[in-house]
């Protein structure tokens, strides 16, 4: 049996590959780590593999911790994880989003397309307007970030419709802080002195445990991206779609390429939130459920080849087995 690890931020005993992440969120390393066995390669953390590891895969660039063959699966985008914009040269082989033209890519989100839909129809949605975030930010500014389109649309329905919007999240119960070096110090004084913001505590409802409980309750969802690059796809609006929720989405601009127009609801074409705020207000119920029907049909049809786990697992474990049977591993 080869000797492989997977290398990860705040990943350790093996918790990445269990199921104790929010909503299935490690089933696709669950179930790379049941593929891999099965090709004779066992895969833990670091800190479980017992002797040294033939194998090292970094999820995002990582330092290396041993002298195995590396492998990277870039996961998040640059922006995010801002070590990821400089590749170094000892990976063997790249697992990406990014170049969809490349041999080892994927399509992130790798969702549990196998999760039940949620069905309720508009009437039975008790909650108008919903946003599940972090309140976070980026490290740099960037032309392509959208934490600031979330805080715009946060204070918007807190000063104008507070009683539709329904805000969860860790951290919401501080102020929402801009990206400058001012605002980043007074973010930083905020959680010393627990200043929390009196405008967003009006709609912030805490942290929950389960995304799928408010997504399947709610008629409308706020689902931006964090950054908006082309091809990059997070769970956010595939998540919405199975929560039987209407999307109100802004993500990359070939977002076309993967999940059609009438599945959610372009926020972009909007020149402002009150402009969008006043069409969603029109929809009627009847156009409510078509759009609900085009996401539940596109689930059925493409959504699997695009964004299924099973091709993730597919892309790593092919790669892997042909070094291995090249004996190059």
């Amino acid at each position: 049996m080869i000797q492989a690890i997977l290398v990860s931020n705040g990943h350790t005993q093996d918790n990445i590959f269990t199921e104790s992440g929010r909503d299935s969120c490690n089933l696709p390393f669950i179930k790379l780590k049941d593929a891999l066995k099965k090709c004779a390669i066992e895969i833990h953390t670091p800190d479980m593999c017992s002797g040294e590891p033939e194998i090292e895969i970094h999820l995002n660039v990582q330092n290396p911790v041993s002298t195995g063959y590396k492998y990277l699966i870039l996961w998040e985008h640059e922006d995010i994880y801002p070590k990821n914009k400089i590749v170094p040269n000892y990976y063997r082989a790249i697992f990406s989003w990014k170049n969809l033209r490349r041999k080892n890519s994927f399509l992130l989100p790798c969702c549990n397309l196998d999760r039940p839909s949620g069905t309720k129809t508009f009437s039975e949605r008790e909650i108008y307007f919903s946003m599940l975030a972090s309140n976070n930010f980026l490290n740099t500014r960037n032309i392509n970030e959208l934490y600031i389109e979330r805080a715009r649309i946060i204070n918007w329905f807190a000063k104008n419709h507070p009683m539709k919007f329904k805000l969860y999240g860790p951290n919401w119960n501080f102020k929402v802080r801009n990206l400058s070096i001012y605002g980043r110090l007074l973010r930083h004084f905020d959680r010393i002195f627990h200043v929390e913001d009196q405008l967003v505590k009006k709609i912030y409802c805490g942290y929950i445990s389960s995304k799928f409980s408010i997504l399947e309750d709610s008629k409308y969802s706020f689902c931006y991206e964090n950054s908006r690059v082309d091809n990059y796809v997070t769970e956010k609006l595939i998540e919405a779609i199975i929560g039987g929720t209407v999307p109100i989405y802004i993500g990359p601009s070939n977002i076309g390429d993967f999940i059609p127009d009438e599945c959610y609801i372009n926020a972009d074409k909007f020149n402002s939130l009150k402009s969008l705020y006043e069409f969603v207000m029109e929809i009627t119920p009847n156009q409510y459920s078509q759009i609900q029907d085009s996401g539940q049909q596109w689930l059925k049809t493409n959504a699997r080849n695009l964004f299924g786990i099973e091709q993730f697992v597919q892309v790593v474990v092919e790669q892997l087995v042909k070094d291995k049977n090249n004996g190059f591993i």
